[in-house]
């Protein structure tokens, strides 16, 4: 069973945002499709609307990560922190290597290499676009 797709929100039907919601206020979880995922309607615990900020939160900064990577994580030794700033890296190294490539002086202009290089520019181009 997959869970509903992303993004989440939360709906405060008795708020102006879901910043603003407080004990009391009525609030619904949503997906994407706006099909409802929990409702709050009566807390019993003033914090119950950050709890809600923080769970939509999550879910979204996770969209594209499977459970079973997620519970790999938890489970070992490695944090989410520290398994993403590994991947930061990793893809700092990457990029680097594609730079010398790109630099180094080809002597056979051919189009596998020259599209080598194309595809090369590229990647380095969208991953610095990014940070």
């Amino acid at each position: 069973m997959e869970h509903t797709k992303e993004p989440w929100r939360i709906v405060c039907h008795t708020c102006e945002t879901p910043a603003d919601i407080e004990d009391g206020d009525d609030y619904t979880i949503t997906g994407a499709d706006g099909t409802a995922i929990a409702f709050e309607p009566t807390r019993r615990d003033p914090n119950c609307g950050a709890y809600a900020r923080r769970i939509v939160a999550c879910v979204n900064a996770c969209a594209g990560i499977s459970d079973e990577e997620l519970e790999i994580v938890a489970d070992g030794d490695e944090t989410l922190k520290l398994c993403f700033a590994r991947l930061t890296k990793q893809r700092d190294e990457l990029v680097a290597a594609l730079k010398k490539i790109v630099a180094t002086p080809h002597m056979g202009q051919d189009i596998y290499t020259l599209s080598a290089l194309d595809i090369a520019t590229k990647a380095i181009a969208s991953v610095e676009e990014r940070k």
